[in-house]
């Protein structure tokens, strides 16, 4: 998440040869159908519903799926793995203090960023002892969440808070630790199969990517 994979999406889509889920009026999206399920194993052995999320199948056309969420949850690769396990892997990673700055605007944005007592938390809830920061979050708002945020988490391992246990109010910081997330997928798929870009790179020559 905020690290390019929309863009990555419409660019891959632009391709004759490329094609990926769509709504009813012909538009990209995310399927997010294994991390939505609350049992991705069970969501794999019910995957022709997945399947119809796609256009229909023709000669040279291949299919793609962009869910940014599958790289959080550790038992989609092993599904994935078990259903395709020729499937071609990409992971966008953006430095994560850019990244996390960028995540919290995007929560500011819409509304789910409050503070109470001088600190600043992720809610969704109108709380009124809390209250709503306005878009745009001043600098020093994301300074107060991360050092919240640490404080909270402190006595929690990092790669559990990566993969969402015990991460409570905001996935702002964990969704940067890139080593938690990846590891899953390389004890799964070979390395061979797994495309990394670095976001800064993708933005700086988009041509070149």
């Amino acid at each position: 998440m905020k690290s390019g994979t929309t863009n990555i999406m419409l660019y891959l889509q632009n391709h004759p040869q490329l094609r990926t889920s769509e709504d009813m009026i012909g538009w990209p999206q995310e399927s997010r159908y294994f991390s939505a399920a609350h049992d991705p194993e069970a969501a794999g052995r019910n995957w022709r519903f997945y399947l119809r999320k796609y256009p229909p199948a023709t000669d040279g056309v291949l299919t793609f799926d962009k869910s940014p969420n599958y790289l959080l949850n550790p038992k989609i690769p092993s599904v994935l793995a078990s259903l395709m396990p020729s499937l071609k892997l990409l992971v966008c990673l953006r430095n994560p203090t850019s990244r996390a700055y960028s995540h919290l605007q995007h929560e500011c944005r819409n509304g789910r960023v409050r503070q109470a007592e001088g600190a600043v938390f992720r809610s969704k809830s109108n709380d009124e002892s809390s209250e709503r920061l306005s878009f745009p979050c001043a600098p020093e708002a994301f300074d107060r969440l991360v050092r919240a945020q640490l404080a909270a988490k402190k006595d929690l391992d990092k790669c559990a808070w990566a993969r969402g246990s015990g991460s409570g109010d905001s996935n702002v910081l964990p969704r940067g630790f890139y080593d938690c997330q990846l590891a899953p997928w390389f004890d799964r798929f070979p390395r061979s199969q797994l495309l990394a870009l670095v976001f800064e790179d993708f933005v700086s020559s988009r041509e070149a990517t």
